[in-house]
């Protein structure tokens, strides 16, 4: 007898229905459990009668399948809880996962955001929109996008969800193996944010003589740091005192008052509320850049002689991309290389359409793992749109990754222009002191096509 050997495509195939076929029965399991709790309710209410009886008896059912699975009862518990949750409330979603279209993590996810909601009305927004989202994302781009719609959706309770999150917060300590444990802390997503580019500034200050990973430094200067050790972590002299930069997109009207649309961090993982946006606003040391956009939140084209791209055209294609353009990484952009996605020849002037011209229509950040692997030749990518990026790999598939939108906000109906806005607004006496760099994209756009509809104002 003789078996034939796969080819490499149809083991990529093969591995991706076996792993569809394991979401099936994970949700059919769910559905299963489901039904044996209620079988048991429902036999409680008829041989004990009464609606307690049959609580109780649901109740024992859970310690059973906690028995029978091997899973703690709360586990049980949160399960069974979940797939109720999904079941009645997010149809669309059910019936995905039943199919197997979406991995239960990331059903998991999305019942967390939902639960965040206050409306029905949003709990089936969120419904409608999310299988066609949640497929081609992974777990990581899919939290980022459910954190942008429950902000967006119900911008009117951002500052309450902010104040009760904000009491939260809190610092604890997980134990690890081998002497070792997690220092762990539930902070502001800004302040968060803030630390963790403070701490690459301070490790990179080591220099290339230093022989710790940039994690081994990361980690001293943190310990050294809270403990108030003057070495930051690196040994000598104190490093001095630096600036980090957030880069935070947020729609004019936000900034002026007339939105609460949240802002945005640059690489779409983070959501600011409209009251800590205005209120950063104002502080000393705060730049801003005008980015011109469509009226969906798509950043427009820019183009450049040359094959490196000027500080302003990496800056306007790092923002409309926000991470790596590769389909599976989180990458922040601003870690990222700036990639031709057509090679450019190299030659300053290069005029030849083989290669590709440094425009944002041909360039996007790419993690330099994913960079490597596109120079070695394999996979191949091309730009069919600004921010769409088609990846295609040795055996044929091809996935597709998308540019994040920009928040874009709507003027109240009847409103002043936006000049006579900031000219009544406290920002008015910051935006005069300081020269706003124009980082609006594309020749005379900003002339021509001018709609304040589609002004986003982005401070770092």
């Amino acid at each position: 007898m003789s078996f034939s050997v796969p080819r490499d495509e149809e083991l990529i195939d093969l591995i991706v229905g076996r792993q569809k076929a394991s979401v099936v029965l994970e949700a059919a399991n769910a559905a299963a459990m489901l039904e044996f709790v209620e079988l048991r309710r429902a036999d409680g209410r008829l041989k004990l009668g009464g609606a307690a009886a049959g609580d109780l008896e649901a109740g024992h059912a859970v310690f059973e399948l906690s028995l029978a699975l091997c899973l703690p009862v709360g586990t049980i518990e949160t399960q069974l809880a979940r797939a109720r949750r999904v079941r009645s409330l997010l149809p669309d979603l059910w019936r995905a996962w039943i199919a197997g279209e979406l991995s239960s993590i990331k059903v998991a996810r999305i019942d967390d955001a939902a639960r965040r909601l206050s409306t029905v009305a949003s709990v089936a927004l969120l419904d409608q929109k999310v299988v066609a989202v949640a497929t081609f994302k992974t777990l990581g781009q899919l939290q980022s996008w459910l954190t942008r719609f429950v902000a967006r959706v119900e911008a009117g309770r951002t500052r309450q969800r902010a104040r009760e999150a904000r009491a939260t917060r809190r610092v604890w300590v997980s134990p690890d193996y081998d002497s070792m444990s997690w220092l762990n802390a539930k902070l502001e997503s800004l302040d968060a944010a803030q630390i963790d580019a403070r701490l690459d500034m301070l490790a990179r200050a080591a220099g290339s003589v230093d022989d710790r990973t940039m994690d081994q430094r990361r980690a001293d200067v943190f310990r050294d740091l809270l403990l108030g050790r003057v070495d930051n972590g690196f040994g000598g002299d104190p490093a001095p005192a630096a600036t980090t930069v957030i880069g935070v997109v947020v729609p004019i009207q936000t900034l002026v008052g007339d939105s609460d649309l949240p802002g945005e961090t640059f690489d779409r993982s983070m959501s600011v509320s409209a009251d800590i946006v205005r209120e950063r606003a104002v502080q000393p040391g705060t730049l801003f850049w005008r980015l011109l956009t469509d009226e969906r939140g798509h950043l427009l084209d820019a183009t450049q002689l040359g094959r490196f791209p000027s500080d302003k055209l990496g800056f306007a294609v790092k923002v409309r991309d926000g991470v790596s353009t590769f389909p599976t990484s989180s990458v922040p952009a601003g870690r990222c290389d700036l990639d031709h996605s057509i090679a450019h020849c190299g030659h300053p002037r290069c005029g030849d359409p083989a290669h590709g011209p440094t425009t944002a229509s041909n360039l996007g950040p790419l993690d330099r793992r994913a960079h490597n692997l596109k120079t070695a030749g394999a996979v191949s990518l091309r730009q069919p749109q600004p921010g769409v990026f088609e990846w295609t790999t040795r055996t044929g598939h091809t996935y597709t990754k998308r540019s994040e939108p920009l928040p874009v906000a709507e003027w109240p109906v009847a409103d002043w222009p936006v000049g006579e806005r900031l000219e009544n607004y406290e920002l008015d006496r910051h935006f005069s002191e300081r020269q706003i760099e124009a980082a609006s994209v594309g020749q005379d756009l900003w002339d021509r096509t001018w709609d304040p509809a589609w002004e986003t104002a982005c401070y770092a």
